[in-house]
């Protein structure tokens, strides 16, 4: 949400404050599956552990291959005159890519942020109901 609401304006601040974003993106993103990764043996048998791990490969490709599609359809419905002016050639590429107003794909990746953290609460629930041990290590000292 930095990314929406947070000017860049050209001076020193606004492209310190972008950059640590980047910095925490790309942090948030190292993690997400180091946590995710080490779980699924505690959640799936051993024999359909290849499949879970394909399965979980397999839905994050759909994902890399689906957002940038919807993002462009939410970018280019939330900027028509835009779309019209590259359309009709009053508009060129190089000054549409600046002109875009972006707020509303990030809004929308934002909520999926949002989501994301509703469904770690659902399993950290399910979790403490059904006594996974999601939260301890894998391997135990004897």
């Amino acid at each position: 949400m930095i990314f929406a609401i947070y000017p860049l304006n050209g001076d020193a601040s606004s492209y310190v404050v972008a950059y640590a974003a980047i910095i925490v993106l790309g942090i948030s993103f190292s993690l997400v599956p180091a946590a995710l990764w080490p779980s699924v043996p505690k959640l799936v048998e051993n024999r359909y552990l290849g499949s879970a791990y394909s399965v979980i490969f397999w839905i994050q490709n759909i994902g890399l291959w689906l957002f940038p599609m919807l993002i462009g359809k939410v970018l280019d419905n939330s900027n028509p005159q835009i779309v019209q002016g590259l359309a009709d050639g009053t508009i060129t590429p190089e000054y549409a890519a600046v002109s875009y107003d972006y707020t509303a794909p990030l809004v929308l990746l934002a909520s999926l942020v949002v989501a994301a953290l509703f469904i770690g609460f659902l399993l950290k629930v399910v979790d403490k109901k059904k006594g996974i041990g999601l939260d301890e290590p894998n391997v135990k000292q004897a």
